[in-house]
């Protein structure tokens, strides 16, 4: 089915290596970059081409009365491809750094929380990751790799969440630092056994779901904690009806920096290459977070998240199940899982064909 004419979606040009669109404010994202400069009534610049949007940027055109701008369809190839570089080369950097702390605990040293903190700052560093987690998971061929990997997705995540929150500094800081660090019970297993956990018996299982207070022990043990950060690893699995472990506490006993957690462990699971299956591309990992009810859930979370992840996928190109490749054009936040998508000239709304549907991220 393709675009219609009540759509808000208004395209002006195809001949320009960057196509432009002009959209509602209401409908542009953090990440989009504007395709025009925009005036005030002096004839003065108060946001110039090509300026990348974010959250304060929006405001500002709100706050000028501006209803609708025009913004490339895509980001312009040399930024994207600078911040794709930059990103793989800090977290190469973070993937080592965090093998070191956790091969410290494997040969029985203590946690070292000064490397923790370096790390924090260096997430901080990249900015909004999310695609760029995507984009650079590669398949694990060993269970321990995984364990590290997840680490750093799971903080950085975290970090993003945070951000639309509007959590502060502290709180941002211990999140970052309980996202590396919640999995890190998991040093004390047989990693044979937690990454096969559906195959395992219910004795098994129930050791496994340990983690969580291994984890919070060994952090404990490394003194000048926060006592929120050793929450959050406690509570990571935690779930708002109570069928969450280790504890079992429900929703108003559940701090927020693990309801968080739970949120950014939950989508870089399904997002994920490991032994326990094949990764989702992100519009089915969307399409498994909104469907599946929201059960135990943190709704406010999980509602924010599918509000925002989506639109950093805008410009990136996936297979199609009928072997086209199709790029990301626009996100309808009623059915964020089936995107908008363009097909050489062709413009396909997904939420229209069902027998249509994204596969793999080029």
């Amino acid at each position: 089915m393709g675009i219609d004419d009540t759509s808000t979606l208004h395209i002006l040009s195809k001949e320009s290596a960057n196509p432009k669109i002009e959209i509602k404010l209401d409908q542009c994202t953090a990440g989009m970059f504007m395709a025009e400069s925009i005036y005030n009534s002096k004839g003065a610049v108060m946001i110039l081409k090509n300026t990348q949007l974010d959250s304060a940027t929006i405001n500002k055109l709100k706050s000028l009365g501006i209803v609708k701008v025009k913004v490339y369809l895509e980001p312009k190839d040399s930024i994207a491809e600078d911040k794709s570089k930059r990103f793989k080369e800090i977290y190469t950097r973070n993937l080592a750094a965090i093998k070191e702390v956790f091969y410290d605990i494997y040969s029985g040293k203590p946690l070292n929380m000064g490397k923790i903190g370096q790390l924090s700052d260096s997430i901080l560093e990249v900015g909004d990751p999310i695609s760029c987690c995507l984009k650079n998971k590669e398949k694990i061929q060993n269970s321990n790799e995984y364990l590290y990997a997840h680490s750093v997705n799971v903080s950085m995540l975290s970090c993003l969440i945070a951000k639309w929150m509007k959590l502060g500094g502290k709180q941002t800081n211990d999140l970052i630092k309980a996202g590396l660090l919640h999995d890190i019970g998991k040093t004390k297993m047989d990693p044979l056994q937690y990454n096969k956990f559906e195959q395992l018996s219910e004795k098994e299982k129930r050791k496994i779901k340990q983690h969580p207070v291994i984890g919070w022990k060994i952090v404990r043990k490394a003194g000048n904690v926060e006592n929120d950060l050793l929450e959050a690893i406690l509570m990571h699995h935690e779930r708002e009806d109570g069928s969450g472990y280790p504890l079992g506490t429900k929703a108003e006993g559940i701090s927020i920096l693990a309801r968080i957690l739970y949120v950014a462990n939950l989508f870089d699971n399904l997002a994920s290459e490991n032994s326990n299956g094949k990764a989702l591309n992100p519009f089915r990992a969307f399409e498994a977070m909104q469907t599946e009810g929201f059960k135990g859930y943190n709704t406010e979370i999980i509602l924010l998240f599918l509000e925002n992840a989506p639109n950093y996928f805008i410009g990136e190109k996936f297979f199609l199940s009928n072997g086209e490749v199709g790029e990301v054009i626009f996100i309808n936040s009623k059915t964020v899982h089936r995107p908008l998508i363009r097909v050489g000239e062709r413009y396909i709304d997904l939420s229209g064909e069902k027998d249509l549907s994204l596969e793999n991220m080029l």
